[in-house]
């Protein structure tokens, strides 16, 4: 399987060869080799821990969890998949709010992306239909490329699934008590934290 970036850097080289430019076009990688098992060959568990170990789930907590989604997934009611249609005055609007949010807490620049604000909304929508000590889990994708420059090069075009996850963990009553700014950064920071190439051999 591949990710956008892997379908890009096929569509690019497809491209280059249909306009017979043979010697433009990159060496593929990660067709037959899984280019991510050099990362757990190169993890070293004494350097530094995933931050989120002491979080993860194990034992019976696993097993309950497992049960539970299980029972979720299998009984209650089929949930609807639709699109979301934001016009971009919406998304510069909660932006701005964010920033605004930010601005009495810092006396630096503070930097939150459209991404950070959309999740910051998104998850404020689900905290307010839970209870207070209910857990909010909110999932970033970025891609690795970039950021695994030890494996990783350039100048060659990657064809496999690079795509990673960072994490941050709410609770839903703690959504509700800070600013919508607040929300947006941690996310934000949480992705800055979990996107260094330590914490990515960590996982």
């Amino acid at each position: 399987m591949t990710g956008a970036m892997g379908l890009s850097a096929l569509m690019n080289a497809w491209s280059l060869a249909l306009a017979g430019r043979w010697s433009e076009v990159p060496q593929l990688q990660g067709v037959h080799e899984d280019l991510l098992d050099e990362a757990d060959a190169r993890f070293d568990p004494d350097q530094e821990p995933y931050c989120l170990a002491q979080a993860q789930l194990k034992g019976l907590k696993l097993l309950r969890f497992g049960l539970r989604f299980f029972s979720r997934t299998c009984f209650r009611r089929k949930k609807e998949l639709g699109m979301l249609y934001l016009p971009s005055s919406f998304v510069s609007k909660l932006r701005q709010e964010a920033l605004n949010d930010l601005k009495p807490s810092s006396s630096e620049p503070v930097f939150v992306s459209d991404g950070d604000v959309l999740c910051a909304w998104a998850t404020r929508m689900m905290a307010s239909q839970q209870g207070k000590q209910r857990p909010v889990l909110v999932l970033n994708i970025f891609d690795i490329q970039s950021r695994l420059k030890s494996i990783f090069r350039p100048e060659h075009a990657y064809v496999q699934n690079t795509a990673f996850g960072s994490l941050s963990i709410f609770k839903s009553g703690e959504v509700s008590r800070t600013s919508f700014g607040e929300t947006a950064f941690r996310i934000r920071e949480d992705l800055i934290q979990q996107s260094t190439e330590e914490q990515i051999l960590a996982q």
